[in-house]
């Protein structure tokens, strides 16, 4: 029996997962300020294609900041977020779980990086037409977190 290595990839990333899927559920409740719920995650499957639909989208416009307190940074990130539901993705965890959909959200302005081991958020809008990443880093004890945004065609 020949198995597509796709279909064997997904199989792998599946188990992988499932010793993260506690770790990443923990990381989205504090970031969202509320437990997840299990129908929300995306399959893998749906996840790898969300994430292979956009890169094949035209980019229209970026936007690039920085911020060195996270609350200015997650406020800028919901104005950003306009409307709709989009797509939550955390660090490299996603690729293991899948994405979570988020609806009406908030972010938690008090979320620690350093504790939950975090060092990325991204959100897609549903319809694709938005990009939004927060990318973490501490260096000399000063945290800096780089906001980036892009706007895509709808295709």
């Amino acid at each position: 029996m020949i198995i597509d290595p796709y279909k064997r990839e997904l199989l792998y990333k599946k188990a992988q997962g499932n010793s993260l899927h506690e770790r990443y559920k923990q990381k989205l409740k504090f970031l969202l300020g509320a437990a997840p719920e299990e129908r929300l995650f995306l399959s893998l499957a749906e996840t790898d294609n969300i994430i292979n639909t956009l890169g094949k989208n035209e980019k229209i416009s970026s936007e690039y900041a920085e911020f060195s307190v996270l609350d200015e940074c997650l406020k800028h990130c919901l104005s950003k977020a306009v409307g709709g539901d989009y797509y939550l993705l955390m660090d490299e965890d996603w690729r293991y779980c899948g994405a979570y959909i988020v609806r009406n959200f908030n972010l938690n302005m008090e979320f620690d990086f350093n504790k939950h081991q975090s060092d990325e958020v991204r959100l897609i809008s549903t319809d694709l037409g938005t990009d939004i990443t927060i990318d973490y880093t501490e260096s000399y004890n000063e945290d800096l977190f780089e906001f980036r945004v892009g706007k895509y065609a709808l295709t």
